[in-house]
């Protein structure tokens, strides 16, 4: 049924798969000569104490190992069919931690690093009898269309003080007060108070 679908559905641009691994590292790519350079040195986050507080944090961490290890899974499949295809010839070398002391660890990377060459030298081999894997094909199709469809519906929202906003060109196609909304001083403060509000009650629970 993947397959069908995906042979009806419009195409969508494939992923190169010499990008970088990060999705929002791609995004920030394409970004380039539009927007000013993002910093990512930041402050690092506070100490969490309270119950609510620490469950939340484990829960966004959890959230953030998951995409990471979608972002790997469809990079290394990438990586395997530019391989089958003659377009590459090795998979990169993957980021071990194979010094650590863990035991399990080792064990870990061992069994990866096995697994990486099993796949490595099936792409090899279908690149040199000329086979397509079908499958492969169809989990990278999957993958590209899945980023496509959650990049083309992202909303950039960009603070800058009045001095950086002279330095962007094309500011008067967001400028334009057609579309502008006026939330009102009041409003706003009563809205934050609210929320303060709410977080207080959840903490005290």
């Amino acid at each position: 049924m993947r397959g069908v679908y995906n042979r009806i559905a419009p195409s969508v641009p494939a992923v190169d798969p010499h990008a970088p691994e990060q999705m929002a590292v791609r995004r920030l790519l394409a970004l380039q000569g539009y927007v000013l350079p993002v910093s990512f040195d930041v402050p690092p986050p506070a100490q969490l104490e309270g119950l609510m507080d620490k469950a939340s944090g484990l829960s966004v961490r959890i959230q953030a190992w998951r995409v990471r290890q979608t972002e790997t899974k469809a990079a290394h499949k990438r990586h395997l069919l530019a391989i089958s295809e003659g377009r590459a010839t090795s998979l990169p070398p993957r980021q071990s931690s194979s010094s650590s002391q863990n035991v399990f660890k080792q064990v870990f990377d061992w069994g990866v690093d096995q697994k990486r060459w099993k796949d490595e030298k099936k792409a090899q081999f279908n690149a040199h009898i000329g086979r397509e894997d079908r499958r492969l094909r169809e989990d990278v199709e999957v993958a590209d269309r899945k980023e496509w469809n959650a990049t083309k519906n992202l909303l950039w929202i960009v603070v800058v003080n009045a001095e950086q906003d002279t330095l962007i060109e094309g500011t008067e196609i967001v400028d334009s007060a057609a579309d502008e909304e006026q939330i009102p001083d009041d409003e706003w403060r009563a809205e934050i108070l609210a929320e303060n509000e709410a977080d207080s009650y959840m903490l005290n629970l």
